[in-house]
C-alpha cells in the first residue's frame, strides 16, 4: 500500500507541475499577443484597414481563449480531475507519463490561435518590414555621411567667424535633413519617404563638403593676405624707425662730416618731408584692396631705401673726406 501511495503522490505532483507549466506557457502566449497588438497599433496609420481588423479580431479570440484556460479550465482541472484515477498505479515498469493529455491538446490549440494571429500581423507589418529593409540598405551610407558631416563642424565654425554664411547654409541644410531622417526612423512608417530623404541628405552632405573645401581655400587665401598685410605694415614701421635713427645719427655725426652738406640735407629732407608722412597715411589704408594698397607700400619702401642709401653713402663719403683732411692737417702741423 505504501508503494501505491507513493505512486499516487508522484502522479498528483506531475499533475500540479503540468498545470503550473501550462500557466507559465499561457503567460508567454499572452505576451506574444501583446507584441502583435503593440506592433499593429504602431503601424495603424499606414496599414490596411481590413488587415488591422482581422488581426485585432484574431488577437481577441486568442486572448479570450487563453484567459479562459488560465482562469477557468486549468483551475477546474486541478480541482476536479482525479489524476491518479486515470493512471494504472500497478503498471510495471513504473513511470509517470502525462497525467492529463487533454491539457496538452488544449494548449496546442491555444498556441495555434496565437500563431495564426502572428501570421495575420505579417500583413499589418509589411510597411515596417519595408522600412527596416530600407534602413538596412542605407545604414552604411548614412553612417559614412553622418561621420563626414560631423567632421565638417570645426570648419563650419571657422567659416562663421569669417562671415562665410553660404557654407553655414549648406551645413544647416544637411543637419535639418539628418533630423528629419531620425524622426522618420522613430516613426518607422514611410520607407519610400525615408529612402527619398536619405538621398537628399547624402547630396546635401556632398554639397556641404564641397562648400567647406571651397571655403577653406578662401580662408587660406585670407590668412595669406593677412600675413602679407602684416609684413607690409612692418615694412612701413621699419621706414619710420630707420628715418628716426638716421636723423639722430646725422645730428651726432654732422660735425665730423666735411663737404656734401647741401646734398645730404636735401636727401634727408626728402626722407622727412616726402616719405615719413606717407607712412601713417598708408597704415590707415591697410584695409583697402591689396592689389591697390600693396604697390603703393612697395613704392614707398623702394623710395625710402633709395634715399636712405644715398644718405648713407653721403655720410660715409663725408667721413672719408673728414678723415683725409684731418690727416693732412696733422702732417702739416707735425712737419712731416
Amino acid at each position: 500500500m505504501e508503494k501505491y501511495a507513493l505512486r499516487k503522490s508522484e502522479v498528483e505532483t506531475a499533475m500540479n507541475t503540468r498545470i503550473a507549466k501550462s500557466q507559465s506557457h499561457i503567460l508567454d502566449l499572452l505576451r506574444r499577443i501583446d507584441a502583435v497588438e503593440e506592433d499593429s497599433q504602431d503601424c495603424s496609420a499606414v496599414a490596411d484597414k481590413d488587415d488591422l481588423e482581422k488581426c485585432a479580431a484574431s488577437c481577441k479570440s486568442a486572448r479570450d481563449n487563453l484567459l479562459k484556460l488560465q482562469k477557468e479550465t486549468l483551475p477546474e482541472f486541478q480541482k476536479t480531475t482525479p489524476a491518479a484515477s486515470a493512471v494504472d498505479l500497478e503498471a510495471e515498469p513504473w513511470h509517470v507519463d502525462d497525467p492529463c493529455p487533454k491539457i496538452g491538446t488544449l494548449m496546442k490549440e491555444a498556441e495555434g490561435l496565437v500563431t495564426k494571429t502572428e501570421d495575420l500581423s505579417f500583413a499589418v507589418l509589411k510597411v515596417r518590414r519595408a522600412f527596416q529593409e530600407a534602413m538596412k540598405d542605407l545604414d552604411d551610407q548614412l553612417s559614412e555621411n553622418r561621420s563626414k558631416l560631423e567632421s565638417l563642424a570645426e570648419a563650419g565654425r571657422n567659416c562663421v567667424a569669417e562671415g562665410l554664411d553660404d557654407v553655414v547654409n549648406f551645413l544647416n541644410k544637411a543637419h535639418k535633413l539628418n533630423t528629419k531622417l531620425e524622426a522618420l526612423e522613430l516613426e518607422c512608417q514611410d520607407p519610400d519617404g525615408f529612402r527619398a530623404t536619405a538621398a537628399e541628405y547624402v547630396q546635401a552632405v556632398k554639397e556641404a563638403a564641397e562648400a567647406v573645401q571651397a571655403a577653406e581655400a578662401e580662408l587660406a587665401r585670407r590668412e595669406a593676405e593677412r600675413a602679407e598685410r602684416l609684413a607690409l605694415i612692418e615694412k612701413l614701421d621699419e621706414i619710420s624707425a630707420k628715418i628716426s635713427e638716421a636723423q639722430v645719427s646725422l645730428l651726432k655725426e654732422q660735425e665730423k662730416i666735411v663737404g656734401g652738406g647741401d646734398a645730404l640735407a636735401g636727401a634727408t629732407s626728402k626722407l622727412v618731408q616726402e616719405v615719413l608722412p606717407e607712412v601713417p597715411r598708408l597704415r590707415q589704408r591697410s584695409g583697402e584692396d591689396l592689389s591697390t594698397w600693396k604697390p603703393e607700400v612697395e613704392a614707398l619702401v623702394a623710395k625710402s631705401n633709395e634715399l636712405m642709401e644715398q644718405v648713407e653713402l653721403m655720410v660715409a663719403e663725408g667721413k672719408r673726406k673728414s678723415k683725409a683732411k684731418f690727416e693732412s692737417l696733422k702732417k702739416r702741423f707735425s712737419g712731416k
